[in-house]
């Protein structure tokens, strides 16, 4: 086990422990390795070997959460920390260093055999001295949907020869997490196929947030686009749209609405900015905590008008039931946003609205309510 800060190989206690308890009150589940020992890189592949090398890939992904690595002298001479940088800021080699010791004993038993390890948070930036062995693959795990700063990771990683990569981005939990919409799914879009141009064969998105009735759509346009990539994102969005019939331009408008006046023209702007005011790159807490910023009561004003017009039409049943979704949804998202900007006794009156709303439609709109609740306290 990793040796933590207060000289304990086990997990690290974020409160200096009492001698007669040298763990505290330490999560035993964020344990670390100690990554320059030969024998931790030994007892993978032994275990990989003993339960029958039913995987081609040995997974060497540290446990989460960003504290508790290893700080022996080994561990300490593997890492390539530049002047200023704090601890965490970048373990990278170390833990390449451990995978691809893994991979070349993998290949003693099996040629076809590799190693996988997770590129995030204090290993999420590239290596800066070790190269990867060709028979590892690395778990991205961005936590921006900046275009320009995606691609600087990537060429990084692509630099010290990452040629095999799994996403595994925190997106729609950063992104998708709340009842208002954000008009997102091409950003969305367009950060897989760069990850695709770089070598991705698989992809591990952290989570579906069952927030349907406000991100179905970018969720859709994600889905199809990882079983026939070479589509552009226009086609997607023309057959999410047919779904409703002879209101499915409307329904495009709609949705172009929020993706070109906010998103594009408000919210991308000041991505990282809203990023880092939410802590832990959580686009959405920050998003929440200056909504008023970036939101007006004019868009669902707007949004409202386009999907009246969609309702005037001729629609078959299953088409008239899913735009009511979508109508009683962008009234949702007005409620939240009135009663999230207001302040003083306008807020308990917002808010009550919105409790009544709720309370009257809770079957009425596909939306995840404990999940968005829990979001919401936060």
């Amino acid at each position: 086990f990793a040796l933590n800060c207060w000289g304990v190989r086990g997990p690290e206690p974020l409160r200096e422990p009492a001698p007669e308890q040298p763990l505290g009150d330490a999560r035993p589940e964020t344990v670390k390795l100690c990554v320059s020992n030969p024998a931790v890189a030994e007892q993978i592949v032994a275990n990989w070997v003993e339960d029958g090398m039913r995987s081609k890939w040995i997974s060497v992904c540290e446990n989460d959460l960003t504290w508790g690595f290893c700080r022996c002298d080994e561990c300490m001479k593997l890492d390539a920390h530049r002047e200023g940088e704090t601890f965490e800021a970048h373990l990278t080699d170390r833990y390449v260093h451990l995978t691809n010791t893994v991979a070349r004993l993998a290949r003693e038993h099996d040629p076809e055999a590799g190693a996988v390890m997770y590129a995030y948070e204090a290993t999420e930036q590239p290596p800066r001295r070790l190269r990867l062995e060709p028979n590892v693959a690395i778990g991205l795990v961005p936590t921006t949907v900046n275009l320009q700063k995606l691609q600087e990771l990537y060429d990084g990683w692509s630099a010290m020869g990452a040629t095999m990569t799994f996403t595994r981005p925190n997106l729609p939990h950063y992104y998708h997490t709340m009842a208002i919409p954000l008009g997102s799914e091409r950003q969305m879009f367009e950060v897989f196929q760069m990850a695709l141009s770089h070598g991705a064969i698989a992809a591990d998105y952290d989570s579906l947030m069952g927030m349907w009735a406000v991100c179905g759509f970018a969720d859709y346009v994600l889905t199809r686009a990882m079983s026939e990539p070479e589509r552009p994102f226009e086609y997607w969005e023309q057959h999410y749209c047919a779904a409703f019939g002879d209101a499915a331009e409307d329904v495009r408008d709609y949705y172009r609405y929020w993706r070109e006046e906010v998103w594009d023209a408000r919210l991308l702007p000041d991505l990282d900015d809203i990023a880092t005011r939410g802590k832990y790159y959580n686009f959405a807490r920050g998003l929440m905590w200056s909504l008023g910023d970036y939101y007006r009561a004019e868009d669902f004003d707007q949004t409202n008008a386009i999907l009246q017009r969609a309702s005037a039409r001729e629609l078959a049943p299953a088409q008239r039931a899913l735009l009511d979704e979508l109508i009683l949804a962008n009234e949702h998202a007005r409620l939240t946003f009135n009663a999230i900007v207001t302040t003083g006794i306008a807020k308990f009156e917002h808010s009550k609205a919105l409790l009544d709303f709720r309370t009257a439609h809770r079957d009425d709109i596909p939306l995840n309510w404990i999940g968005l609740f829990a979001n919401e306290t936060r």
